[in-house]
């Protein structure tokens, strides 16, 4: 019976799935397990289900999706010519995340234990995922021992990865990249309405209070309050990094996706703010929030993931002697 069973709601759940991807409504690679689990798995930290945080190591759960692969490689280049951050490989590690308005965008906070375990210090460049497939770089700050083991992230953070207090963040793996020639950022237009100050004067002192080293990663949202506490939000729009050659057009610059501010890096403020519509990725997503009439649908899924976890011997195959 219990065979019979997992099959039915295999069988269901997978229907589901697949016709929920050919809808469009989501990426099949980028289906996240942690995603489709209650909250209530990750917080109740008394529990033997307890998943924070959860490690690729002896033979312990993990949940971190396929879909890193692609994004894991050492010293790689895109086919496009752009220098890419060169990553040193690592077991990815899943942790819950909780807010810490203190930190810059670029900051997070891992738990002391599972940086012990991953050979993580701080100061160390690490790429973190998301949801919807997204990631950033961040750099590493090591929480107190008694802190407890969930991670903390800026609300810009938590933003640029779709992430919520409660939800699961995956470190990827260790990062290192090229110090930044120039960074180009912009203003959006619906956070200037209140701004009456200097939007270059608001984003240099932002930016030079940050270390050397401190990495920027296009596409990432920057909030960066005035004197009045008036928060204006940036969209970092390009960086660019010293080119082993000189390009056709003269130039021995090139874009990057991630580079590292210095005393020498040049800020250029865009002039046109940015429209919220037009130029916020995470504006037009469209999420199971936003679909209506799919409840018994998500409790199959939930239950087909959590089922293994609840009763793994139903999973376990005799291997004979």
């Amino acid at each position: 019976k219990a065979v019979a069973m997992v099959v039915r709601h295999l069988s269901v759940a997978l229907a589901v799935a697949l016709a929920v991807c050919q809808c469009g409504l989501v990426d099949a690679r980028g289906l996240s397990w942690a995603s489709l689990l209650p909250p209530s798995r990750f917080t109740t930290s008394g529990s033997p289900h307890h998943l924070s945080p959860v490690h690729r190591r002896g033979g312990a759960v993990s949940m971190a999706g396929e879909d890193e692969d692609e994004e894991i490689s050492s010293g790689r280049k895109s086919s496009g010519g752009k220098k890419e951050e060169e990553e040193e490989v690592m077991d990815p590690v899943l942790v819950q995340v909780d807010e810490n308005p203190d930190l810059a965008h670029n900051e997070v906070e891992l738990p002391y234990k599972a940086m012990a375990e991953h050979g993580l210090e701080e100061g160390n460049l690490v790429k973190l995922r998301g949801k919807r497939r997204t990631s950033t770089v961040c750099v590493v700050k090591r929480l107190p021992k008694k802190a407890g083991d969930e991670a903390r992230l800026s609300k810009a953070a938590l933003r640029n990865l779709r992430l919520a207090p409660g939800n699961i963040v995956r470190v990827l793996e260790k990062v290192s990249s090229s110090p930044a020639v120039q960074v180009t950022l912009s203003p959006f237009s619906d956070t200037l309405e209140e701004f009456e100050g200097d939007r270059d004067d608001l984003a240099k002192t932002y930016l030079q209070a940050m270390d050397d080293g401190a990495p920027l990663k296009v596409g990432d949202h920057v909030y960066i309050p005035d004197d009045d506490g008036h928060v204006v939000e940036w969209k970092v729009l390009d960086v660019s990094v010293k080119s082993n050659s000189k390009g056709e057009d003269g130039e021995d610059t090139e874009s990057a996706d991630v580079a590292l501010l210095t005393e020498e890096t040049e800020l250029v403020v865009d002039g046109e703010p940015l429209d919220r519509g037009d130029d916020d990725d995470a504006a037009n997503e469209v999420t199971y929030d936003d679909v209506g009439g799919c409840q018994r649908a998500m409790e199959q899924v939930r239950e087909l993931v959590e089922l293994p976890l609840r009763h793994p011997e139903v999973f376990s195959s005799d291997r004979g002697d």
